[in-house]
């Protein structure tokens, strides 16, 4: 009966052992992956932290601040002059109104003859 007892001892011991034991197994596998995934992470932040650098670098240009100081500023330098266009209407929608007053400025017999020639 005592040889029982030990045994079942023993056996609890050893079943108790296996469970504690694999549960830290598992713990160190998931931290590896955890890891793994941190490291993909930092090489995504560095290709981004270098991205922002260059961006930084010509945000820092002379140029740059000149351009965006005439677009988005509407600034000129001495001597300039600064043209506003109403929106929508660019330098082709100028040239097909100019086209179209051209047209009206046409002769009946004239715009007749410019369809049945062309």
């Amino acid at each position: 009966m005592r040889r029982r007892v030990v045994f079942l001892l023993f056996l609890l011991g050893g079943i108790y052992l296996i469970v504690i034991l694999s549960r830290d197994l598992w713990q160190i596998l998931s931290a590896k992956n955890r890891i793994t995934d941190a490291e993909e992470q930092v090489e995504k932040l560095e290709e981004e932290q270098v991205k922002l650098e260059e961006q930084l670098k010509l945000v820092e240009t002379d140029e740059f601040v000149e351009r965006e100081a005439r677009d988005k500023l509407l600034l000129a330098k001495e001597g300039e002059v600064v043209v506003l266009l109403p929106p929508g209407g660019g330098i082709e929608n100028v040239e097909l109104k100019m086209e179209n007053q051209e047209e009206e400025n046409l002769k009946n017999w004239k715009k007749w003859l410019e369809l049945f020639m062309y």
